[in-house]
């Protein structure tokens, strides 16, 4: 049977003490997170991502590098299946542009945006698949808007309303109409109207005019209709 031999080096303490005091040098000296703060200098993430998960390992913040820098916040609570993303991206004629908006999941714009450029502004909605409305500053022109979509007629939602539309039909056999407001406004509002008749030309006006009603008449007793807005001031 041959003889095992074993060979035991003793550790060199003065090396130990060394090496230990030089890691704690390096962890005093680097930048790190946690329970620590950066009081100065920076902290620099090279060719990665920055993200925030909850308790649940559920993603809730993304800082994404690259030549679209973009920032997604996932909420804890409500549509898992919606974000909201904020980022920059380079326009050739407009320079640096940044948006904000509401996407689906699988970054697809299903709500609202928010788009500021050097020249222009757009406050849009477009749900997914469905028309788009939006305003715009600046679009054509300095100093201009520019609205798409269309007014929301004969539904009066509150009495702080800016401007509300009617559309009212008058049979015949009438030589005026009187008309309440769902809502009354706070004061007397600012009020235009259009008359159509389909037998010609009538006279006609503003009758009375109030916070609460307004009344319209016209010469002859053929059916007429009456377009109206009414604007808050």
């Amino acid at each position: 049977m041959s003889e095992v031999r074993q060979h035991r080096e003793q550790p060199d303490l003065l090396k130990m003490v060394a090496d230990l005091q030089r890691r704690l040098v390096a962890l005093e000296n680097s930048r790190r997170l946690g329970n620590a703060s950066i009081d100065g200098g920076e902290l620099t993430v090279r060719g990665g991502d920055i993200v925030v998960r909850n308790d649940n390992n559920e993603e809730v913040l993304r800082i994404q590098h690259g030549a679209a820098p973009t920032v997604t916040l996932t909420p804890d609570y409500g549509l898992d299946a919606y974000k909201a993303s904020i980022f920059a991206w380079e326009s050739e004629g407009q320079g640096a542009a940044l948006e904000m908006g509401i996407r689906t999941s699988a970054d697809v714009r299903d709500g609202s945006k928010l788009l500021l450029m050097k020249d222009v502004a757009y406050l849009t909605h477009s749900p997914n698949g469905g028309e788009e409305a939006f305003l715009s500053i600046s679009q054509y022109a300095a100093a201009t808007l520019y609205l798409r979509g269309k007014w929301l007629v004969g539904d009066q939602r509150e009495a702080s309303d800016a401007i509300v539309f009617g559309i009212e039909s008058i049979g015949a056999g009438f030589g005026a109409a009187s008309v309440n407001f769902t809502i009354p406004f706070d004061s007397t509002p600012f009020f235009t109207y259009s008359l159509f008749s389909s037998v010609g030309p009538v006279s006609h006006n503003i009758a009375t005019l109030s916070s609460s009603s307004f009344t319209i008449s016209w010469s002859g007793t053929t059916a007429k209709t009456i377009y109206w807005q009414a604007w808050r001031q």
